[in-house]
């Protein structure tokens, strides 16, 4: 009978232990799915803050292109405007509505935009290289 107990109690420790390293397991499994979770988060969070600054940074790059165009489509569209009121007036005719000297001038939000104008123009206008390069003149 002492042999059966003693066999018995074994089962019991053996029972319990690895009744103890199941708990143990879903602990540590459950602290790793926590810490999985955490380190997602974390990583979301880092890609919407690259995400925001990438935003950002094409904005201002964005307004500074605009304001760059602008500036040049208004140079330009006085340069053509300028160039048609001398022509008109070596011609000896009065200087065209305003409407007359941006003919061919298209307009985009609040700026004049040319449709297209010789290098000479763009270069007499600071503008050609810049412009013109690569580009037909």
């Amino acid at each position: 009978m002492e042999a059966m107990e003693r066999v018995e109690s074994e089962l019991d420790r053996i029972i319990e232990k690895r009744a103890r390293e199941a708990r143990d397991a879903a602990a540590v499994e459950e602290l790793w799915a926590e810490q999985e979770r955490r380190e997602r988060e974390r990583r979301r969070d880092d890609h919407r803050l690259a995400r925001l600054e990438h935003e950002r940074h094409t904005e201002r790059l964005h307004a500074s292109l605009s304001e760059e165009h602008r500036a040049k489509a208004e140079a330009l569209a006085g340069a053509h405007a300028g160039a048609r009121l001398d022509v008109e007036k070596a011609q000896g005719s009065h200087a065209p509505p305003e409407s007359e000297a941006l003919q061919g001038v298209r307009f985009a939000g609040s700026s004049a935009v040319p449709a297209r104008f010789p290098a000479a123009q763009l270069r007499s206008a600071g503008l050609g290289r810049r412009i013109v390069s690569g580009g037909r003149g």
